[in-house]
Parts: structure tokens; C-alpha cells; sequence
């Protein structure tokens, strides 16, 4: 039984919110939430036998939770795990998409990336994401699920939230995740429960206050940004937002369409927040916020410089054209170099990136493509997973499941009538990775901090697309 911190019930009582205490303290005592959420581009058509989460047109909840680790369908990146209440964000963006056209996005605490794909899939092609994680251990699984989701209008960060201070009035969205107390994943992660307390909260809260602060001259006027966490407190959320209205003059927006679903409004001087109860909706505990950036309004915060770095190596168009352009699925796109790694990025994100990689540190942009080492050309691991990959540049072959999770974990395959060389691995037609047949063996250059860990069971489960 889960022993609810007796402060943090008084602390839910203090608030302007009227709940039902014991019904709330009850549902914390339920099993958690199954949910995920589908990779449209990469299951087009796909008819899904599960519930349908209202609010995100491609989420579903699962009756029980499968062993995601040994499902080569979550690597390939055709669908997400994420919590079902988080998932709300395609409500406030479907509000920011009606008035603006090419979106510049910013994800400003994005790992480990359930947000950023969700985005990714909201926007349009000609729109483009700036994905940043302040904590450096928590990036390079963010890389890892922004490649395997496959989208190219995307640039990986790995920065702290004061350098965008740099880049004055860029964004038309901003969505701050922010870090937080955790109260709404007592049913999910007892740690949180453990870690807990008043003093906490209150380090919370003006931490947020900061990280917003620093965003807040990133965003255009008449820009948006979302705040949210997973907390019920108003010290980190009601608190936090009249804070921000009440320095820079904004305005919070309603979205009271989600209160079908069982969110449940509050509103606190001028802020307006929503918020997530897991006896009313069906999910864990968020809170959630839209406020708009007043159209005249500007707000120069403290810059913190950063030395000018080389400019991107861009390659020219003929040398382009001749050696990497046929890689790519689709047009309009250039390529640069990276150490040793080509890459391509659309060409109307050009000038985009450039700004971007001025001030921040970048990790990826684009579509991954090949390496080269001597004379040697290999494709680079995330390439493998692009909307972008043009499957007849390399040779296929489609592997059963087993055989699947051995290359995911790192293991040497043995393919038999198979062409020496580089070879696109598949399974159920989704490409998973590559590996070279040297003859009576395929090396296996799978990245090393993508692997599966687990031993593989006996009896492994069809993966639940598929049943």
C-alpha cells in the first residue's frame, strides 16, 4: 500500500481546487496506466484493436504492459510509451497551429524525448523543433528516440536555459516541461514519494521561475509557451504562472474543451491551470498551462555570450548532388559534414540552423547519413530509422523475431544467401538496423548505448501490434 505523505495532502487541501481527498488518495492504491502513443508516418493505415485516448488522436491505452524492451516495433520507433495525461499537449498546440504558419519550436527540457516525438508529429513539414536537454547524461537518450522517431525538422541541444537569452524573439512555441516535485508519479515511482517534501516544493518552484524567466525573451510576440509539470501543488504551477503574467504582462489562454476528459480547471488570480487528477482522468498526475506573449511587448533578459564558433560545413551543390543527395528520400534538402559524419537538413531550415548552432550546442540536425573513414563509406546508425532513408540504396533482408532482437542487442548475425557488404535489416517491414556481411558472419555496428541489456526470455511475446 502506498503511504501518502500526510504534508502533501494538507498542502492539496490549501488549494483554491475543490477534489474529493479520499477518491484521490484512493486512486493512488490502482494499478498505473498502460498507454502509447503511434508513429502515424511509420504505420500508415494501421488499425489498432486497443482504447482510443481522446484527446490524442493517435494514443491508446493497453489493458496490461507488455515487455516493450523485447518488441523490435517500440526500436524501430513506430510507436512511443508515454503517459496517457501528457499526451494533452496536442490540445493547447492545436491551438497554437491556428493562427501561425512555419513554426519554430523550442522543447526546452526535452528528455527523454516523449514530448518532442509528440511534436514532431503535430507539425507540419515546413515547421521545425529545437529538442534541448540541460542534464548531459539525459541527452543521448534523446537522441536516440528523436532519430528512431525519423523526422528531419529537428536539431538536438544540449544547453542551459540561459543561453537562449541569445536568441531574442525566435520562437513561435516554447514548451517547458519543467523539472518538478514529481506528486502525480506516486502511483508510477515510489521513489518519488521518498523524495518528496515541503522544502522541495519551494526549491521547485523558484527553479521554474528561473528556467521561464530565461526562455521568456525567446519567444516571438504573440509567441506561446506551455508550461507544465507533474505536480498538483499551486506553488509549482498556479504560483509559478501569476509570477511569469505578472513580470511580463502576458496572458494565460483557455483551453476548457479539455475539461470534457475530466480535467479539472483553476484559476488563481490570473492564472489558469489544468490539471490532471488520476481519480478523474484517465492517467497520472499534469498540470498544464498556455500563456501567449503579448504582441507588443519585448523583454531583453541577460545575455550570456558565447564565443562564435566555425560555420557549418555545408557541401556544395554539385558535390552534393553527385555523392549523398540520392540517400535521401525526398527534395530540397543539403548536406553538410560533421567530423567525419554527413548529414542533410532541408534547405529553407538553412539559415534556422545556422543560428541555432551560433549559440548552442548542437548534437544532431537532419537526417543522419553516411560516415566516412578513408576509404571507407558506412551508414551511420540513425539512418537506418529516417522517414528519409531511400530503401533501395542498400540491399534488405527481413528477419524473424528473435533473429530481430539479436541485432538489438548487439549480437554478430549469420545471414545465409545474403550479398557481402552493407545490409538493411528489417522486421515486419520496419527497418531496425544495418549490418555488414563479411561472409560467414554480419558485424554488428549497432550503437553500444542502444543495445537491449536484458537476456532474452524463453518464450518471447508477439509484439502486441501484431496480435
Amino acid at each position: 500500500m502506498i503511504e501518502i505523505p500526510k504534508a502533501f495532502i494538507e498542502l492539496l487541501k490549501q488549494s483554491f481546487i475543490e477534489i474529493d481527498i479520499e477518491a484521490f488518495k484512493d486512486s493512488l492504491q490502482e494499478k498505473p496506466i498502460t498507454s502509447i502513443r503511434l508513429n502515424d508516418s511509420k504505420l500508415e493505415n494501421y488499425n489498432i484493436s486497443k482504447e482510443n485516448i481522446q484527446w490524442c488522436k493517435n494514443g491508446y491505452y493497453l489493458p496490461e504492459r507488455p515487455q516493450f524492451i523485447f518488441d523490435p516495433l517500440l526500436h524501430a520507433g513506430t510507436y512511443y510509451v508515454q503517459e496517457a495525461s501528457s499526451m494533452l499537449l496536442e490540445r493547447a498546440f492545436a491551438k497554437v497551429k491556428i493562427d501561425k504558419k512555419e513554426l519554430r519550436i523550442l522543447d526546452a527540457c526535452a528528455a527523454p524525448g516523449g514530448k518532442t516525438t509528440h511534436l514532431l508529429s503535430l507539425m507540419s513539414e515546413n515547421d521545425i523543433l529545437v529538442s534541448n536537454e540541460v542534464i548531459k547524461s539525459r541527452v543521448q537518450i534523446l537522441v536516440e528516440n528523436v532519430l528512431k522517431w525519423g523526422y528531419s525538422n529537428v536539431i538536438v541541444t544540449s544547453n542551459e536555459t540561459e543561453i537562449f537569452n541569445n536568441l531574442s524573439e525566435t520562437f513561435d512555441f516554447v514548451l517547458a516541461d519543467v523539472p518538478c516535485s514529481g506528486e502525480g508519479m506516486f502511483r508510477k515511482d515510489t521513489a518519488a514519494i521518498a523524495e518528496w517534501s515541503l522544502n522541495n516544493v519551494k526549491l521547485c518552484s523558484e527553479r521554474q521561475k528561473k528556467i521561464i524567466s530565461n526562455l521568456w525573451s525567446s519567444i516571438k510576440p504573440g509567441g506561446y509557451i506551455m508550461y507544465s509539470t507533474c505536480t498538483f501543488n499551486e506553488n509549482e504551477n498556479e504560483d509559478v504562472i501569476n509570477y511569469i503574467l505578472e513580470k511580463y504582462e502576458a496572458q494565460c489562454i483557455s483551453l476548457d474543451d479539455t475539461e470534457i476528459w475530466g480535467t479539472k480547471k483553476n484559476i488563481k488570480n490570473k492564472a489558469i491551470v489544468y490539471k490532471c487528477f488520476p481519480h478523474l482522468v484517465k492517467g497520472e498526475g499534469f498540470s498544464f498551462s498556455l500563456i501567449k506573449k503579448e504582441d507588443d511587448k519585448e523583454y531583453n533578459g541577460k545575455t550570456k555570450k558565447k564565443e562564435i564558433k566555425k560555420k557549418i560545413d555545408f557541401l556544395s551543390d554539385k558535390k552534393n548532388q553527385l555523392n549523398y543527395n540520392h540517400l535521401i528520400n525526398g527534395e530540397n534538402f543539403i548536406c553538410y559534414q560533421k567530423n567525419t559524419e554527413i548529414w542533410g537538413i532541408r534547405a529553407n531550415f538553412k539559415d534556422f540552423f545556422e543560428k541555432i548552432d551560433t549559440y548552442l550546442n548542437v548534437y544532431t540536425a537532419g537526417v543522419p547519413l553516411i560516415e566516412i573513414i578513408g576509404n571507407k563509406i558506412n551508414p551511420l546508425p540513425g539512418y537506418a530509422f529516417s522517414l528519409h532513408l531511400n530503401r533501395n540504396y542498400l540491399p534488405e533482408r527481413e528477419v524473424d523475431l528473435r533473429t530481430a532482437l539479436k541485432l538489438l542487442k548487439k549480437e554478430t548475425l549469420n545471414l545465409e544467401d545474403c550479398p557481402k557488404g552493407w545490409i538493411l535489416i528489417t522486421y515486419n517491414n520496419k527497418a531496425i538496423g544495418f549490418v555488414k556481411n563479411i561472409g560467414n558472419r554480419a558485424n554488428n555496428p549497432y550503437p553500444s548505448n542502444w543495445k537491449i541489456i536484458s537476456e532474452l526470455p524463453k518464450d518471447i511475446q508477439t509484439p502486441f501490434l501484431l496480435q
